[in-house]
C-alpha cells in the first residue's frame, strides 16, 4: 500500500495564523542560537508559541477532520487565551524535558537557563519560581 501526502492547503483562520509564524519562528530559533541573543521571558515565551507547533496542529486537525473553525470563532478571546496557555503549557514542559542536553551543549534557547541566567538561581530554586510564576499568570 502506498502513502501518499499532500501538504494541506494553508486556508482558513489556523491555516494562516499558524504555518507562516512556525517557519518564521525557527529561522528567528536559528539566528538566536548564532548570535546568542538574549531575549526576555516573555519574547522567549512567544517565539515558542510559534515554533512548538500548536498552531501547525490545530490546522491539521482541521485539515484532517475535514471542518472548519469559524474565524469569529478562532479570534475570539476566549480560544485566543486557551491557544497561549496550550502554548506555554507544551513550551515549559519541553523545556524542562530538554533542561540537561541544552544545559550541556550551551543552548540559551530554554526557559530554565533564561530564569537561572537572569535570576542567579540554581535548577531546584529556578524550578520553585517557575511554579510560583505559572500561579501567579494562570
Amino acid at each position: 500500500m502506498e502513502f501518499v501526502f499532500e501538504a494541506p492547503a494553508i486556508a482558513g483562520a489556523t491555516g494562516e495564523f499558524g504555518w507562516s509564524k512556525y517557519f518564521a519562528g525557527h529561522i528567528a530559533e536559528v539566528r538566536n542560537r548564532n548570535k546568542t541573543v538574549e531575549l526576555s521571558v516573555s519574547e522567549y515565551l512567544s517565539l515558542r508559541a510559534d515554533t512548538i507547533g500548536v498552531q501547525p496542529v490545530l490546522h491539521l486537525n482541521e485539515v484532517l477532520g475535514e471542518y472548519e473553525v469559524p474565524q469569529r470563532a478562532f479570534y475570539s478571546e476566549h480560544l485566543t487565551n486557551l491557544r497561549a496557555i496550550v502554548s506555554d503549557v507544551v513550551v515549559l514542559d519541553n523545556d524542562v524535558r530538554s533542561y540537561p542536553k541544552e544545559l550541556a551543549r550551551g543552548d540559551l534557547n530554554n526557559i530554565l537557563i533564561l530564569i537561572s541566567d537572569r535570576r542567579n538561581c540554581f535548577t531546584g530554586g529556578c524550578n520553585s519560581r517557575c511554579r510560583a510564576d505559572d500561579r501567579r499568570q494562570y
